[in-house]
């Protein structure tokens, strides 16, 4: 028997790729965020998480050791102050990344991918920032996907993650908002979407969810900006290009744009195009009416056609008491989406399993025991057309000879005539 369980939170995913898009070469970046907690005076732990497409990507496009990390005043200039690079490492922790890959979830077509996720995080010491000024720390990394749909020339295209961290933050002890869940990397074609994309916020403060234009960041030619180059390359405040039928108002397209709601982070939309989409999604932190931090996070969605899963079901159609010593149990099979089954039978009395394959509707004889009175487990295994794409249920029906008898009693208490002639 086998039964697939559906989580959301995965850090390691098998995806699906159709066949018609394994004939472009893809490099690696898939999405990534960027927060900070802000442990006082002047020290903050800053916490990187990158993903990387670890099946079809370059084989050279590895997470890096150290994730770069740069400074800059708000007029885009390195901040020197820390250093004469402007700017710091980050370590990668490896216990944060997962080296197995899952099943392919039921229902989807097509060929497996992966995706890979590694956590960058340090500790680092900012001075405090002048009046009116904010600091701007910035990854970059080269490329995208070549096969995203929705943005111009994605193997030219590379990802910059940032966090501002500005004069009120810093005094106020502020520690950024950070998302709680990463959405599912595939979703269905035709099927409407609704995913929780909120976020966790320590401080009181109020979050406010928007849909954003992800930033672009170095090239294929550059793919590694370090703090000592980084300035050479694209600026960390460009974006990407949205290619001709797609714009932040629809980064789906279809007659029912991707939207998330401002207040609960509810993302919600009809996909309609199968293929591979670049998403932004951005939390907004206020307090007292100012606006004191944002986050930031791109992902990739897959949108691929799907098959509905087969949902295992049956009815007991024979009496469960009633019955002879020696009878028939009638079970129905009300599966759906199902083209092949296996039943179990578990009979408590005698301890034995019987197992019927590839039978839809089960006709079980059973016998009953001396105490006429017996106990079955009875298990469906029902099989959708893809492989190893089942669902199962077990149902316990108890059996017995003798049968219900309705009675009662009943007791008249008074007995009297009242009748008044006026």
């Amino acid at each position: 028997m086998s039964m697939l369980k559906y989580k959301n939170k995965i850090l390691f995913v098998i995806l699906i790729l159709f066949s018609f898009l394994f004939e472009t070469k893809a490099t690696h970046m898939v999405g990534g965020d960027f927060t900070y907690r802000n442990l006082g005076s002047g020290l903050f732990e800053i916490t990187l998480t990158i993903r990387r497409d670890c099946q079809y990507g370059a084989p050279d496009a590895f997470f890096d050791p150290k994730a770069s990390i740069s400074v800059f005043n708000q007029d885009g200039s390195l901040l020197k102050e820390i250093g004469s690079r402007g700017g710091f490492l980050l370590d990668y922790v490896g216990n944060d990344t997962l080296q197995e890959s899952l099943d392919v979830k039921c229902g989807i077509l097509g060929s497996p991918v992966c995706v890979h996720e590694a956590i960058y995080r340090g500790r680092i010491y900012l001075p405090r920032p002048k009046v009116d000024e904010t600091f701007i720390l910035v990854y970059q990394r080269c490329c995208r996907n070549q096969t995203l749909l929705n943005i111009e020339n994605p193997l030219e295209t590379g990802n910059t993650y940032i966090l501002e961290i500005d004069r009120f933050a810093y005094d106020n002890n502020n520690s950024s908002p950070a998302f709680k869940d990463w959405p599912d990397i595939y979703i269905c074609a035709g099927s409407e979407l609704n995913f929780d994309h909120s976020a966790y916020e320590t401080d009181g403060d109020s979050l406010v969810y928007k849909l954003y234009t992800p930033s672009s960041g170095a090239t294929i030619n550059y793919p590694m900006p370090t703090t000592e180059n980084v300035e050479k390359y694209t600026p960390f405040y460009a974006t990407v290009d949205w290619a001709s039928g797609y714009s932040l108002a629809n980064v789906l397209g279809g007659a029912d744009p991707l939207t998330i709601d401002p207040v609960t982070g509810i993302l919600s939309g009809t996909p309609e195009t199968v293929g591979q989409f670049l998403v932004g999604v951005m939390v907004e932190e206020y307090r007292d009416g100012k606006l004191i931090s944002v986050v930031r996070r791109d992902f990739e969605y897959n949108v691929r056609p799907c098959e509905e899963p087969p949902v295992a079901d049956f009815d007991v159609t024979s009496p469960i008491c009633g019955s002879p010593p020696s009878d028939t149990l009638n079970i129905v099979n009300t599966s759906q989406n199902a083209d092949s089954y296996k039943w179990y039978v578990y009979v408590h009395s005698t301890k034995e399993y019987f197992t019927y394959d590839n039978i839809k509707d089960l006709d079980f004889i059973y016998v009953l025991p001396d105490s006429k009175k017996d106990t079955f487990d009875i298990t469906l295994d029902a099989y959708g057309s893809i492989v190893d794409c089942s669902d199962v249920i077990t149902k316990q029906v108890i059996v017995i000879e003798d049968p219900l008898n309705v009675d009662f009693d009943y007791e008249i208490t008074e007995c009297y005539d009242d009748l008044t002639d006026s």
